[in-house]
């Protein structure tokens, strides 16, 4: 008989330590399945790294929803603002996003995708030089799961 496996040991445990090394995340999810659904398709994040649009030392990062869902998809983001060296500070190119009613220290921002199209958002991040830090959200459909994206973004 095996002995059981330590935390350490498991497998799962190598798998996601493994993807929050990943610079970018890019997750597919089914649309919600029931019977009175007729929405079919997917919802897929991405969160990229970027060319800075913003004035000074910020360093910026792209992320966007595409849908391939026959029909609409409410969609909210999140984030504490304060991650590690980085500071979520700035946004720009955020047609379609609307703030929400948040507490201090956290961002947060809603949409809702159409069928077949894609919403984005620029993310500006003040950090120290030599800084490299992932930064985590998460990022909720309504009906459905919440997703934890995330992008290492990296001051040079």
């Amino acid at each position: 008989m095996d002995s059981p496996r330590t935390p350490a040991e498991s497998p799962r445990r190598a798998l996601l330590h493994a993807a929050w090394a990943a610079p970018l995340i890019a997750v597919t999810v089914a649309a919600p399945a029931s019977a009175s659904s007729t929405t079919t398709g997917s919802l897929t994040w991405t969160w990229v790294p970027i060319a800075s649009p913003f004035p000074g030392d910020l360093v910026a990062a792209r992320f966007t929803v595409n849908s391939t869902l026959t029909g609409n998809a409410p969609v909210t983001f999140r984030a504490a603002r304060q991650q590690g060296d980085a500071f979520l500070s700035s946004l720009t190119n955020a047609g379609g996003w609307t703030p929400g009613s948040v507490p201090a220290g956290i961002f947060e921002r809603s949409t809702t995708v159409p069928a077949g199209e894609s919403r984005g958002m620029t993310l500006g991040f003040e950090m120290p030089s030599g800084a490299s830090v992932v930064f985590a959200a998460t990022l909720t459909q309504a009906p459905g799961p919440e997703l934890e994206p995330f992008v290492t973004v990296s001051r040079p």
